[in-house]
């Protein structure tokens, strides 16, 4: 079951742009597919990725930090659940310093990877975190 929720985070990136009006249109494809993304799904804020690691999933954000532990973006129950932002994220004072919460589980899905991160070699080759918003990409 874990495989799927790998899966379904790519297949969530095939999402269409066309409901895009031209106007929100921008010379980003990620940026283009996180907007029509959020679209269909309100809370799904953004996208996390890290190159070389399975870190590739949504970003939610919901009233609480309880519920996304459990929910999937479809708001689906879920033992993985969804990565998600701090609840208290203001979104109307931006600001680099992000908490994003979410699982770390042994198969290697969700924040499994960021285990890398204690070797010195795989930090040097991966100091950029990409997170995606409607509006921004941002590298942490």
């Amino acid at each position: 079951e874990s495989q799927n929720v790998k899966n379904d985070a790519k297949n969530l990136l095939e999402i269409s742009t066309e409901n895009l009006k031209p106007e929100e249109i921008v010379d980003n494809e990620m940026l283009n597919k996180v907007k029509a993304l959020n679209l269909q799904y309100p809370d799904l804020k953004g996208w996390l990725e890290i190159k070389d690691t399975e870190i590739s999933y949504p970003v939610m954000q919901g009233t609480d930090n309880d519920y996304y532990i459990t929910h999937t973006y479809e708001k689906e129950y879920s033992k993985w659940g969804s990565l998600f932002l701090d609840k208290a994220y203001d979104w109307s004072k931006p600001s680099s310093n992000l908490l994003i919460y979410g699982h770390n589980f042994s198969d290697g899905y969700m924040f499994a990877d960021l285990l890398n991160y204690r070797d010195k070699d795989f930090y040097e080759n991966h100091k950029t975190i990409r997170f995606i918003t409607s509006n921004v990409r941002r590298k942490l």
